[in-house]
């Protein structure tokens, strides 16, 4: 097929020779934490912490923070060095003078013997680092090999002795340990290169092809590997076969100051200014890779995940999550940056979409090529897919659609791109079905004939308009992923797959197929799974790194998940299961979390992120294995630290306890699955990812307390921390307890049965006087004097000859005495009731007194007047003592103001106001007329009925008397405020 240019095809970039890649790891540095930036060794202590001696002080390293020992805690110098974990767990550092100290329980102790070491070698030269090799046995002896001296051994009681000495030396000794670490002496060798090596199983003797001297000031390091062993001498390695021979010899341009051979058999060695260089299957005759080609290192360790981490004496650490994994970018020598697609072809050379309409290709011997596409910037590639057969790119940008074929290094052109112009726009996505290609479009997509170049068909056809993002493919039938959900294209027709399934009428991003499964990414709900006609969802609830899902790629079982913050592997084979979904991102390997798409070719993984290319391995996501240590670092009882080991008593007054818990993980940090239990209380394990579980009350008994950890493989730790708990029985379970708990009980039943009689009469009388003072009320409602005084009103009517008054005031005052007769049938009276009668009683007394008074009523519209009712006869004896004792002598019109409000949810406030004389003045007038004046005893009666129903009842009505005072201080009237509390509650279902 022939191509053509159609546009501007610029060659930007072409390198010839291979770039360089480096792994993708994490830095710590002083910024973080790091007392220095010179590092001399690390070590992993039996809680998971990471240890680090520096030229200032020793560093303890959680994943988040640092804890710093120097002088001040009791290290006997800042500068110290090799770090050794023994026996007991003591973690041991020796100094740049050859003092020793080790750590216990986060306390330095230093050794004890540091004295003698100054005596023993008081005639050695310098006043720098003069030991380079010690060991701890299981015995508590320490082991120091004395370049030029021997071999010394102290005890734990402080004797010493020379296990080598010079006179018996002739050769530089190499010694296996338990810990598989390599224990040297080199006392002054006279007239031999020699090297022996001992082991449990193996003596191998060996000769090194060096000038004495310079074997003597060597920087020696050792490492056994698979039977075999490898030796430096400065910048010389050797591996040396299990018979003594020396099979490769290799001269590095720097001195080499560590060695390590990784879980894949690679060996890693670190040089004093060429960084680090890897070879693979610990091959020292072949070609290595080079990292890290600025620093300088000092130690390697690989951590209980198998992780990397590299010291250095001037960059501070590096950290490598994860092997295999590298990344292209403008750090390794790359001209870009954010990678929006990333294709392969059959020999493993690349095709990456890359930013300012730029195509970038990298060969599978690592050469890169940029192109840019068109003559302006604008352009955006959305997608770009590779078809095999016809060797041909296709790539669908914002604009365009291109085919872009390589023609290699026999071409000055290098590539040829054919611009479809028949298509009137761009592409968001391209996906090859046969020998044709669909197209998603911005406004639709279209079926291209991918030998033709001819339109096949058109979504317009249809009236389908819609953004189409992603295309896949099962069987026959197609499905887009558009703005408005998932769209089923199949026999030339689009149907919504959100009306049978609403979750696929939400936004799609990202299509792919599994089999018959489709596997449907969204921006904010996460990745969804139609299967036999099921729809799943899962989101970061299960564990998925974000709810926008930006890549879909399925290797067999395992669906690989990009997103805007990382990396999610899912197992189909284990869905449901605790750690079914593992996440991955910059704390746990990832170059860069916002994955924009993935690609992978044979075993390795490519993705396209915001930052560059990144190359994993794919068994680089398969754990490990290893089990995360799991520790009980805190028990709180009461509030209150509590010092514990294996098992704590507590009284049974102290059983609230908080137990705190933590594992490490520098892999995966921050996102550790925890499970507990307390067994005796439940058998069921908790599952979160909290670090404490709490007990706020536990019984007295026998418990053991349990958690796990999960690792990165979503198993559990089968050896759990534990801790037993026993809570002591209280005093009253004792039997003297309560043998005089059932005799004080048998009192008490005698007491109770007294007192409940003494109760009924009291209640008894307590409703007599009750009934009694209700009966006094109606009295006083119905009193001679009103009576009297109310057929004078209609006497005066009918001497005045005005029947229609004396009519009306008859109807309402034999209405008013029907109600109140009514009323003395109930304890409790609802409010709208009340207001009825209020009203005829003031409208009666008003026409007695021709009008000399005003009232006015009024219920706060929130009251329900219907529902909540109110102890009957209080109000009305108190509007009478208003209107007798405020408004009858006072000169002024009268007015009465009676208000229902709401004060609170539930508490009711009834207020009478009235202008009148004030209680000082009545009661000084009722004191004037004593023979004469009418007692008034309804407020007393009313004041003992609310006595009586609030002991009854259990309630608080409460009567409240305010004297209201005009501006110049005279009285101006009197406020009555009666409370119901809780009425609106309580009495809405009439209680009262």
């Amino acid at each position: 097929m022939r191509f053509w240019l159609t546009g501007v095809f610029l060659i930007v970039i072409l390198l010839q020779n291979a770039m360089a890649q480096d792994p993708v790891y994490r830095q710590i540095t002083g910024r973080n934490g790091l007392p220095s930036s010179e590092v001399y060794d690390v070590l992993q202590d039996e809680k998971g912490y990471l240890w680090f001696s520096t030229d200032h002080g020793l560093a303890r390293y959680d994943g988040y923070r640092f804890m710093i020992f120097d002088e001040s805690s009791g290290l006997p110098e800042n500068t110290v060095f090799d770090l050794e974990i023994d026996a007991s767990g003591r973690i041991w550092v020796n100094t740049i003078r050859g003092h020793f100290a080790y750590l216990v329980d986060e306390k330095v102790v230093a050794f004890p013997y540091n004295h003698l070491l100054d005596s023993l070698l008081a005639d050695y030269p310098g006043n720098f680092k003069i030991f380079d090799s010690y060991h701890v046995d299981s015995l508590n002896n320490l082991l120091i090999n004395v370049p030029g001296k021997g071999l010394l051994e102290i005890s734990e009681v402080g004797n010493y002795r020379w296990l080598k000495k010079q006179e018996f030396q002739h050769f530089y000794e190499l010694i296996l340990l338990d810990n598989n670490k390599l224990l040297k002496q080199n006392a002054t060798i006279n007239g031999s290169n020699q090297v022996v090596f001992f082991s449990d199983n193996d003596t191998l003797q060996f000769e090194i092809e060096e000038n004495r001297e310079a074997f003597q000031r060597s920087v020696w390091r050792s490492l056994w590997c698979d039977q075999a062993l490898l030796v430096s001498f400065n910048n010389k390695l050797y591996q040396i076969d299990k018979h003594g021979r020396i099979e490769h010899k290799l001269e590095m341009e720097s001195n080499i100051h560590a060695m390590i051979v990784d879980k894949e058999g690679d060996l890693w060695v670190g040089t004093a200014s060429n960084g680090v260089y890897k070879f693979l299957s610990s091959d020292i005759s072949a070609k290595p890779k080079n990292y890290f080609s600025n620093i300088s290192v000092s130690g390697f360790y690989i951590d209980n995940e198998n992780g990397l981490w590299i010291t250095s004496l001037n960059k501070g650490v590096f950290q490598i999550p994860i092997f295999g994994n590298h990344f292209y970018s403008r750090k390794t020598g790359f001209d870009f940056e954010n990678v929006n697609d990333v294709v392969s072809e059959l020999d493993g050379s690349l095709w990456l979409a890359l930013s300012r309409g730029r195509l970038g290709r990298i060969s599978a011997s690592g050469e890169q090529h940029i192109f840019q596409l068109d003559t302006t910037n604008d352009l955006y590639i959305e997608d770009i897919d590779f078809d095999h057969q016809s060797k041909v790119l296709w790539v669908g940008t914002s604009e365009k659609v291109f085919k872009v074929k390589w023609l290699g290094f026999q071409s000055e052109k290098k590539a040829e791109v054919k611009h479809l112009d028949f298509l009137s726009q761009g592409a968001k996505s391209v996906f090859f079905k046969d020998e044709s290609v669909l197209l998603g479009h911005f406004a639709s997509f279209s079926k291209v004939d991918s030998d033709t170049d001819s339109l096949l068909y058109t979504g317009y056809q249809d009236a389908f308009i819609d953004r189409v993002e992603d295309i896949t493919l099962i069987g026959d039938q197609v499905f887009l992923a558009t703005l408005n959900g998932v769209w089923l294209f199949h026999n030339d027709t689009v149907m919504p797959m959100g009306d049978k399934f609403p979750l696929l009428g939400l936004r799609a991003t990202q299509l792919a197929a599994a089999g018959d499964t489709l596997l449907v990414g969204t921006k904010g709900s996460g990745l969804l799974m139609l299967a036999d006609d099921s729809l799943s969802q899962f989101t970061q609830q299960d564990g998925l790194a974000s709810n926008s899902v930006t890549a879909i790629e399925v290797r067999g079982n395992m669906i690989y998940v990009g997103t805007n913050t990382g990396l999610s592997l899912i197992d189909r084979t284990a869905i449901g299961q605790q750690g079914f979904i593992q996440t991955f991102d910059v704390h746990s390997g990832m170059f860069s979390n916002e994955i924009n798409n993935l690609d992978f070719y044979n075993d390795q993984l490519y993705l396209a992120t915001a930052d560059g290319l990144q190359v994993v391995y794919e068994d680089a996501f398969k754990h490990s294995g290893i089990h995360l240590p799991i520790f009980i670092t805190d028990v709180i009882v009461s509030h209150n630290d509590f010092p514990f080991e294996k098992k704590i008593t507590l009284p049974f007054t102290q059983n609230n306890i908080q137990l705190d818990y933590f594992a490490l993980s520098f892999r995966n940090k921050g996102r550790q699955t925890y499970r507990h239990r307390m067994l005796g209380l439940q058998d069921e394990w908790v599952v979160n990812q909290k670090t404490s579980a709490q007990y706020p009350y536990l019984p007295a008994g026998l418990y053991v307390f349990e958690v796990s950890v999960q690792n990165g493989a979503g198993e559990w730790n089968p050896e759990p921390a534990r801790l037993e708990i026993v809570i002591l029985k209280p005093f009253y379970l004792e039997l003297w307890f309560i043998l005089l708990a059932a005799l004080l009980v048998a009192l008490m039943i005698s007491l109770v049965f007294f007192w409940r009689i003494r109760l009924v009469k009291q209640r008894n009388q307590l409703i007599f006087d009750l009934n009694w003072f209700q009966q006094e009320a109606l009295i006083n409602q119905m009193n001679p004097h009103f009576l009297f005084n109310s057929l004078n009103t209609v006497h005066r009517y009918v001497l005045q000859n005005d029947r229609m008054a004396s009519s009306r005031y008859l109807t309402k005052f034999a209405t008013l005495m029907r109600k109140i007769l009514d009323m003395s049938q109930e304890k409790s009276l609802t409010i709208a009731k009340e207001v009825e009668a209020l009203q005829l009683y003031l409208e009666l007394e008003s026409a007695r007194f021709k009008d000399k008074f005003q009232f006015t009523v009024q219920v706060d519209p929130d009251i329900p007047q219907e529902q909540v009712k109110i102890p009957v006869f209080i109000i009305q004896p108190i509007v009478e003592n208003a209107i007798w004792h405020g408004l009858m002598h006072s000169d002024k019109p009268g007015l009465i103001e009676i208000n229902f409000d709401r004060i609170s949810t539930y508490n009711l406030k009834v207020s009478i106001r009235d202008n009148g004389i004030g209680r000082e003045e009545a009661e000084r007038l009722r004191a004037l007329n004593k023979p004469d004046q009418r007692k008034s005893l309804g407020l007393t009666i009313i004041k003992r009925r609310i006595s009586l129903i609030n002991m009854q009842e259990k309630t608080n009505i409460q009567i409240l008397y305010n004297d209201l005072k005009s501006a110049d201080g005279s009285c101006s009237g009197t406020e009555v405020i009666v409370f119901f509390p809780n009425f609106l509650k309580t009495f809405s279902h009439g209680t009262i």
